[in-house]
């Protein structure tokens, strides 16, 4: 979640689960965008005010808006491996 600290850098979430995945990638050797550090990177980039347009609400602040959405997916596709970005269609 959007969540920030009172030094408004965001709070770290699910860092047990993100090591495992990690972890998992490493032992079958495969790729892996590690969503959660990127949009944290964002996050902390843009600040609390000026990230508040990806989540829904500041009640929800797990869901994002149609522009959220795309940032998020914007971080997704630029984090793609070189082979598979040809594979990229955009609308």
């Amino acid at each position: 979640p959007r969540e920030f600290d009172a030094t408004g850098k965001v709070i770290p979430s699910m860092r047990d689960r993100c090591r495992v995945v990690r972890d998992v990638a490493a032992e079958f050797q495969t790729y892996l965008i590690d969503l959660n550090e990127l949009t944290q990177n964002l996050y902390n980039e843009l600040g609390e005010s000026k990230s508040a347009y990806i989540s829904w609400s500041n009640q929800d602040r797990v869901h994002f808006t149609l522009e959220g959405a795309d940032a998020i997916a914007g971080l997704v596709v630029n984090a793609f491996p070189n082979i598979l970005r040809s594979h990229v269609v955009r609308n």
